[in-house]
């Protein structure tokens, strides 16, 4: 190695595809050509490139196996001496267990939301006294480094925000790629696209029950998600109870979401929270208009930054800079029978709106891509390594 040429060491429970292993992808590809890079996982299957040497040190199910788990990983940091360690904070984590070293944890979600268990709350706690005691704290949003400041009571200056890098050349390219012929006709009507996995927190069936109001109104307009999950089949059958059936579909998970963003008419994320959702900097890149929940967090800061956030206070629609600002749902779980909640109400209504004067959106078209770009993934990987490789 030359004399200026610097390891770093990241470690993760396993690559096998979401948002995080999106980050960390782009990370190994942008990483500086004096930075060597290896990568240990607990489990081995691998979804996404990644440039560098691999470990995988297996799976522990229980407490009583961290032992041996921090005895591999102490064996690799040994022979690797690298100059810092970086983890991210989904699922279990051993790096701010790695005393010694130069650490660094990654947070892209906001902790304790879904503490349900007593030893749940237990592990938690630790983890926040663990998260004192690494080198800094990487949060993927402003909001979330206030959170962990005022509530968690870390200090501000070991904590630094770094925002999600986007491949966006990658981006533009890749929904430049014709859509399916079968779905041709459809992308010929005006299109509201969501593109996530059905989970809770994304809450789609919100999004279902509004478009049952925009339906009646605007006929002509469609509803397309992307994505799959375990929340799959309570979607599929809203949808036929509401009698939406052609009208709104759930395409799956596709490898190339952005050629359907690109032929959207507006993208709509009603998540009840996010840390910071890339999904909507991958939508600007497209041109697509952007209407997302002011939840905590990412939404704001992306669409109208410099502004105060105003979760659960928000109640009507807030044109920002780079799109619109929506209420948060209530996120409970409705049937087709339910009337709907005052937020979808303000969906379907704004959404309408702008169907029925698509002018509305001309601003944020033109906008889009240019606010994409200040999130590029060479920008956002340089701002990493500057605070990793920190003296």
């Amino acid at each position: 190695m030359g004399d200026c040429e610097k390891k770093v060491v990241i470690v993760l429970p396993h690559f096998k595809g979401g948002g995080v292993e999106r980050v960390i992808s782009l990370i190994s590809k942008y990483a500086p050509k004096h930075v060597n890079l290896a990568f240990i996982l607990f489990e081995p299957e691998i979804k996404y490139l990644l440039r560098g040497r691999l470990y995988v040190i297996g799976k522990y199910n229980s407490i009583f196996k961290l032992p041996r788990k921090l005895i591999d990983l102490y064996r690799i940091l040994l022979s690797e001496k690298p100059d810092a360690i970086l983890g991210c904070e989904k699922g279990r984590n051993l790096v701010i267990l790695s005393f010694g070293f130069r650490r660094f944890i990654r947070m892209e979600s906001y902790p304790g939301i879904y503490l349900r268990t007593s030893w749940a709350r237990f592990i938690h706690a630790v983890k926040m006294i663990l998260y004192r005691k690494v080198t800094k704290m990487i949060t993927v949003s402003r909001k979330m480094k206030e959170t962990f400041v005022n509530k968690y009571h870390i200090p501000s200056g070991k904590i630094v925000t770094i925002y999600n890098p986007c491949d966006i050349s990658q981006i533009k390219s890749l929904s430049e790629e014709r859509i399916e012929p079968e779905l041709s006709e459809l992308f010929k009507k005006p299109v509201i696209v969501n593109v996530g996995r059905i989970v809770r927190q994304k809450g789609q069936w919100h999004l279902i029950r509004a478009f049952s109001l925009i339906n009646r109104e605007f006929p002509d307009s469609r509803l397309v998600i992307v994505g799959d999950g375990p929340l799959r089949a309570y979607l599929e059958k809203l949808i036929i109870k509401l009698d939406l059936q052609n009208k709104a579909l759930i395409l799956g998970f596709k490898s190339n979401p952005f050629k359907y963003m690109k032929k959207g008419f507006i993208f709509a994320l009603p998540s009840l929270v996010e840390g910071f959702p890339n999904v909507i900097v991958e939508a600007l890149a497209c041109g697509l208009p952007i209407m997302a929940a002011d939840c905590l967090s990412g939404p704001r800061e992306i669409l109208n930054p410099g502004t105060p956030y105003r979760y659960k206070e928000l109640l009507k629609p807030e044109y920002g800079e780079y799109g619109i600002l929506m209420p948060v749902m209530d996120g409970r779980f409705y049937s087709a029978d339910d009337p709907l909640t005052w937020q979808e109400m303000t969906w379907a209504h704004e959404i309408i709106k702008c169907l029925d004067n698509p002018k509305l959106l001309d601003r944020y078209r033109e906008k889009a891509v240019k606010r994409a770009e200040e999130f590029d993934a060479r920008k956002q990987v340089k701002k990493y390594f500057e605070v990793l490789l920190r003296t």
